[in-house]
Parts: structure tokens; sequence; C-alpha cells
């Protein structure tokens, strides 16, 4: 979930004849927003911003293609290149961390094979019965790693089908994993990896054939619009997690989960597209879109820290509204000096050592997707 395509200079043409810009500065924006959404939901008093975690799903999904329509080759090993070093790296550092000081981590405990299986994306049962890595946000990067594996094994069976095929395998994982569940098959495997969620990145590559096919529609959408659309998508997903939706349940419930996620996100996405180049997002915000991948692993451990040592997060209150936005900044930070020293660094030393020459890279800036 990181930066998307700022700074590239490679503008290939679309079906449309406009030319496909590389530099989406908008979706930068989005992803800040993305992570700090995130952030929302692990500060006590509020609770609220899981669906963060479906505005990356989408957007990793049209990024995906925005990047393989620019340059296809290696593929999967720039995402690896990309996602590994830092999520290895947290994943080391919670694992030292419950053998040393285990009563710091609230529900995480060490053994090897949950280390070996975390650092290999292999979804297992954790003691407290819930499915996720040893660095619990990790669960996301699961996903993303299918998402990855099917996409790479798509272009390389037709680079004209790409999206079709990605599409085409998720709904056939998606009706594998109900089918189990209704004759009560209980592989933890096939159970994680046939969530709604998986269909979030089906989501954003229609999006993505929208934004090329009727990129100049996407483009004359009044920006006050747009905002409007986003904005009411954004609260839609606030009443819904919070649960004051309940009362439509009934009408709701006629509506699958992808769908009733999905859709607000998409219409985000695309109000974020349809304002770009029509002005300049603030650098910082821009740099959070860079940092947002650090930030998204990182915020939950600085935040309990936070709350442990200095202040308490647990109520609300004006001095701990004050005190979540010292914490934000702080998690901002944190994250911007890791993208600095260490996710660019590790990402263009793997590029530039492994990717041969001779092949035309596509930008560092350009793969940063998660996401």
């Amino acid at each position: 979930m990181n930066s998307i395509l700022r700074g590239g200079t490679h503008t290939p043409m679309s079906s449309s004849g406009l030319a496909n810009s590389s530099r989406l500065d908008s979706l930068q924006a989005l992803r800040a927003l993305a992570a700090t959404t995130v952030i929302f939901d692990h500060i006590p008093f509020v609770r609220c911003g899981a669906f963060g975690v479906d505005l990356f799903f989408v957007l990793s999904g049209f990024v995906m293609c925005h990047i393989s329509f620019s340059d296809p080759t290696y593929f999967f090993a720039k995402r690896i290149f990309r996602i590994v070093p830092l999520y290895w790296t947290c994943t080391l550092g919670v694992a030292l961390i419950a053998i040393l000081k285990p009563g710091l981590l609230v529900s995480t405990s060490f053994s090897g094979s949950a280390l070996l299986k975390s650092l290999l994306f292999v979804p297992f049962r954790r003691p407290d019965h819930s499915i996720a890595p040893l660095l619990f946000l990790g669960w996301t990067l699961q996903f993303e790693m299918l998402f990855y594996t099917i996409f790479a094994i798509s272009l390389k069976i037709s680079r004209r089908y790409t999206r079709e095929l990605v599409i085409i395998s998720l709904v056939v994982l998606m009706a594998v994993g109900k089918i189990a569940r209704v004759i009560h098959h209980s592989n933890v495997i096939l159970t994680f990896y046939s969530k709604f969620v998986i269909m979030e990145f089906a989501f954003g590559i229609l999006c993505y054939t929208v934004w090329v096919r009727y990129q100049k529609v996407v483009r004359q959408t009044p920006a006050s619009a747009a905002i409007i659309a986003a904005a009411l998508s954004y609260l839609f997903f606030i009443l819904m997690d919070i649960g004051i939706l309940g009362s439509y349940g009934p009408v709701l419930r006629f509506l699958p989960d992808f769908l009733l996620r999905g859709m607000p996100a998409s219409i985000i996405l695309l109000a974020f597209l349809s304002v770009e180049q029509k002005f300049r997002f603030p650098a910082l915000v821009l740099l959070i879109g860079d940092a947002s991948y650090s930030l998204y692993l990182l915020h939950p451990y600085i935040l309990e820290s936070l709350n442990r040592k200095l202040f308490s997060l647990e109520k609300f209150s004006l001095t701990t509204a004050l005190m979540t936005a010292v914490s934000i900044g702080v998690c901002y930070l944190c994250a911007i000096l890791s993208f600095k020293l260490f996710e660019h660094p590790s990402n263009s030393f793997l590029r530039r050592y492994f990717i041969p020459k001779r092949v035309p890279a596509t930008s560092f800036k350009a793969a940063n997707a998660i996401g």
C-alpha cells in the first residue's frame, strides 16, 4: 500500500487514446487517507477505521493493472522486493519481543512453526483461534501475496486477458470456499483465502478498466461532485462499521459483503482519480502516501507503546484528543523515517542487484503498492 507512479516519465496511451499518465498523485493522497483511517481503528476510544483496508485492497487491484501495463517484466520479483524486506524485519522484531518480553504482546506467542508460516505468508490458526501471522496486520499481506501470485500467473498466460483471468480466478476461489463451508470442510488455508475481501481486488481491476476506457469522462467530473461522492461513501463506511446502519440490516443483507464494501471503496477511488491534475496535493500528504506501507505495519505497536508508557487513549476527553493528534504525528514521523532509511533503500538495492539492467525497470515509486 505505498506510493504509486510519482515522477515516472513513461506515458502509454490507453485504449481511449488518452495519455495514461504514470503520475497519479491523487492515489498517493488516497493511500495516505487509507493508512490514516486504519490508524483510527487502533486508537482505543475510537475503534473505527478498519475499512481503510478495503480502500487498500481496491487500490491494489487498480495499481497492479496500472504498473503491469507500463512494464510487466519481473512483475512478481518486484512485488517480493517491495513487500518482503519490511514485513520480514517487522515479523522478526515481533518474534524477538515474543521470546524476550512476551508480556508486552497481548495475544501473540512465539513458536518456530508460527514464525516460519508467518514469513512464508501461510495462514495458520493462533492459540486464540484467529487466523493471522505473528505480525497481526500481516493477514492483509497474505491476501496481497495471493493476489500477486494470481496476477503474475495470469500475466504469463496472456497479457491481453490478464484482467479477465484474474477476476475469474478470484470468483472461482471464493465460490470453492463457499462450497467448502457448506459441506463443512474446515481447511484453514482455503477458509482464509476464500473470504469475500478477495473480490475487492476485482473492484480495483474494474476501476482501472473504467479509468482506461472512460478517462476523459472521469476527469470531467466536477470536483465538487467527486468530493461529495467520496465523503458520502466514507460516511457510509463509518456508519456501517459503528453499527448505525444495523436498523437497515434486512435491506443490506440482500447484498454480499464484497459489494457493501467494494462499491463505496470504488467510488472513493474513482472520485480521487477524477481530481487528478486539477489541483496539487500538499507535499506532506504525498510523502505520507509514500510511507503508507511502513505506516500501516508499524502504527499499532507505536500506538500501543504510547498508550502504555506515556498516556492512556482509552477514554475520550480534550486531553486524549490532543494526545491522539500527537500520537498520529509520531506514527507519521516513524513511518517516514522507515521509508527513507529502510523501505526505499532495500527496494532499490534488490532491484539493482537482481533485476537485469538490460531490462528497463519501472521506477521504484511506480511499484510501491500493496496494498
